[in-house]
């Protein structure tokens, strides 16, 4: 089992260094340790870090596939805290729903957005109820609803001033969406 945490992190180095196969070869021997164990709530964290790889080289399906499984995983879950699986189950909802907009299912994608989060907002997670936010805005605006974009960009932004998160970079990006969306608003001045 401690074999299989230390995978964790380490197939997501390997394969951000390039070695892809190999990081995939380890994700699965690490995935098979903790079925046979018996601990699928590490089973679903190595389906996770395995998804982010077939994303990050364009292998869009498999990682639908996996998020799918780790949905149907964690809810079954009892060995681990319900906040634990509540917020595992809520990132596992936005990295399918950023999954699904890259394959053009845009519905599904802003339900699934929503559902995390309003988790997030139920654990009282700030900073990912401004992320999810974000996320809300820019599928909005890939939509073409600038306006709902727009409101997105300002309560993410003003988010990020009431609970004094310092996100320099982040609320220039916002700043950015938000004067992008004003463009398209024909709302230039503004």
């Amino acid at each position: 089992g401690n074999w299989g945490r230390s995978r964790v992190s380490w197939i997501l180095s390997r394969a951000w260094l390039g070695d892809v196969e190999e990081a995939l070869q380890e994700a699965e021997r690490a995935r098979n340790t903790f079925v046979r164990l018996n601990e699928p709530y590490w089973a679903c964290v190595i389906d996770h870090n395995t998804a982010l790889i077939y994303k990050q080289v364009g292998r869009y399906q498999e990682a639908l596939e996996l998020y799918k499984r780790m949905l149907a995983i964690y809810p079954t879950l009892q060995d681990q805290e319900e906040v634990l699986i509540q917020r595992a189950i809520a990132l596992a909802k936005v990295s399918y729903s950023i999954t699904l907009a890259w394959v053009g299912e845009f519905d599904q994608a802003y339900q699934l957005e929503q559902e995390a989060q309003a988790t997030f907002s139920q654990l009282k997670e700030t900073s990912m109820v401004i992320n999810s936010e974000i996320n809300l805005a820019n599928l909005d605006y890939t939509l073409g609803y600038y306006g709902s974009a727009l409101r997105r960009y300002y309560q993410a932004r003003d988010g990020l001033i009431e609970n004094n998160i310092d996100a320099a970079l982040l609320r220039a990006e916002i700043n950015l969406w938000m004067a992008k969306c004003l463009v398209k608003l024909n709302r230039t001045e503004e």
